[in-house]
């Protein structure tokens, strides 16, 4: 029995052995000191997820008045950097806002803002264009994304230990009142708490990339770009042009031609007239 016994493990050592010299022959490698486990080779490039990034959402006039405010602030400061104030002075050359070329609900209320944001912030605006002047131009581009988009908002979620016992796991406040103290776990109503920094709701399909750039007849002096979600019920606010403020455009084209029928009462010289017609 002994000898059997001894035959068997001999046999299992071998089967062993040669499993480990064919896996060294084939090369299979596995990457796990990698912070991600791939294949060696691959036909195309592995989609992979960015880092974690926020984009505000627009939901109100307001806050199309506080985006109006920072890009204001953001041109000022690029307006010291790029040559249109005077070396070491708060004074600047005037800027003309230009109107943007399609007026929607969205780019007429922000081109408004953004000259008032832009006198607070000290900056001379001209009513028309004239020399010297620098020219801002507003630029607005809708974007419908497909639907569906997953966003991994939470890092700690309330976990049921026991009946009636309940613990927010994984959530620490990183910033306690004394900076002597470790992080510690937070208080009641922080499940709450960890929602009310992001919007509710599914991911919009609608996204809005507003550019503006300050120019001369030469060279940009200064450009900002931002990307805003928006709410995909409010979507004709940013992509229906508008002709007037209670009106759309037709077809969506400002300056398309529209028939009107007037009674006109007077004189007539249309045959209609003569003849008896509609006076």
């Amino acid at each position: 029995m002994k000898d059997l016994r001894a035959m068997g493990f001999s046999r299992i050592a071998l089967s062993v052995t040669a499993v480990l010299l064919l896996s060294a022959c084939a090369r299979a490698v596995i990457y796990t000191d990698a912070p991600q486990m791939v294949a060696p080779n691959n036909e195309v490039p592995v989609a992979t997820n960015f880092q974690t990034s926020t984009q505000r959402k627009l939901q109100s006039g307001e806050h199309w008045n506080l985006i109006a405010r920072d890009s204001a602030k953001a041109i000022y400061e690029s307006m010291q950097k790029g040559g249109a104030c005077i070396p070491r002075s708060t004074e600047c050359r005037p800027v003309f806002v230009r109107t943007p070329e399609y007026l929607t609900e969205f780019s007429r209320a922000f081109y408004n803002q953004l000259k008032t944001a832009l006198v607070e912030n000290g900056v001379a605006v001209a009513r028309r264009n004239q020399p010297g002047a620098v020219e801002m131009d507003i630029d607005v581009q809708p974007v419908k994304f497909t639907g569906n988009r997953p966003q991994y908002r939470y890092a700690g979620v309330a976990t049921e230990l026991g009946d009636g016992v309940w613990a927010l796991r994984d959530v620490a406040d990183m910033n306690p009142a004394d900076a002597s103290l470790s992080p510690s776990p937070p208080l009641a109503g922080s499940n709450v708490w960890l929602r009310t920094q992001f919007a509710s709701g599914q991911t919009p399909q609608t996204e809005i990339v507003v550019t503006l750039s300050l120019s001369d007849a030469r060279i940009y002096m200064a450009r900002s770009t931002n990307v805003y979600y928006v709410a995909d019920s409010d979507a004709q606010l940013y992509g229906q042009e508008i002709c007037s403020i209670v009106r759309p455009c037709v077809q969506g084209k400002r300056g398309d031609p529209q028939v009107s029928v007037m009674k006109v009462v007077g004189d007539c010289a249309l045959e209609s007239c003569r003849s008896g017609g509609e006076k």
